[in-house]
């Protein structure tokens, strides 16, 4: 059953379909995250001035959980959160599905094997590198559903076997651009 269809009748006064409506709240998140993530990296880069950085405008609570998931030296780096958006601009233009699952994958797959590789990684996969197989697993994992999710939510034209393949697939270039 359908809520905005049928039960709320909404498509007859708003003349839009709930998939139509759907698509815009989604673009509005989306829009608006990638607004909160521009404000956030500009106070984050207003750190490099001593007298007029803007930390004091963020809210404690988000100033300490960034100040644990970055190192000292990232305060002062603007080329990393460049080269993650300008991709995110070139795919933009394939399905929503694609590109969803990219982005996801590239912010909430590298979070949780971040994440996961610091508490719980002991064996460090090469042994000179800070990354552990927890931490591959976890992004590998977290990876796999993101891509799977999005798939399934966004492209109802796909079988079953074709979102799993597509969703390795993901997975494994995630694994290999993290390696």
């Amino acid at each position: 059953m359908y809520i905005w269809d049928v039960l709320w009748n909404v498509d007859e006064v708003w003349q839009i379909t709930g998939m139509e409506f759907g698509r815009f709240l989604i673009l509005t998140a989306g829009y608006s995250g990638i607004l909160i993530f521009g404000a956030l990296d500009y106070i984050r880069l207003s750190f490099i001035f001593e007298n007029h950085n803007l930390f004091h405008l963020i809210p404690d609570n988000v100033s300490t959980l960034l100040g644990k998931t970055m190192k000292r030296e990232e305060n002062y780096n603007y080329i990393k959160p460049i080269v993650l958006a300008l991709p995110f601009a070139i795919i933009f233009i394939f399905p929503f599905s694609i590109f969803a699952a990219a982005a996801l994958i590239a912010t909430l797959g590298d979070g949780a094997a971040s994440v996961f590789g610091l508490r719980f990684g002991k064996i460090h996969f090469p042994k000179s590198s800070e990354k552990t197989i927890v931490g591959y697993i976890a992004g590998f994992l977290a990876s796999f559903s993101i891509a799977i999710t999005c798939f399934w939510a966004f492209d109802s034209g796909l079988k079953f076997i074709e979102i799993i393949m597509i969703s390795l697939s993901g997975a494994f270039v995630f694994l290999i651009i993290d390696f």
